[in-house]
């Protein structure tokens, strides 16, 4: 995931785990 973060040009804010799926926030800029 931070590969493709500083390939793409946005930060991860926070990474939440559970037993199915994950939830992950970042910051980007608008890309339009």
């Amino acid at each position: 995931i931070n590969e493709i973060s500083e390939e793409y040009g946005f930060s991860i804010m926070e990474v939440n785990a559970d037993l199915d799926h994950i939830h992950i926030m970042i910051d980007c800029k608008p890309q339009h």
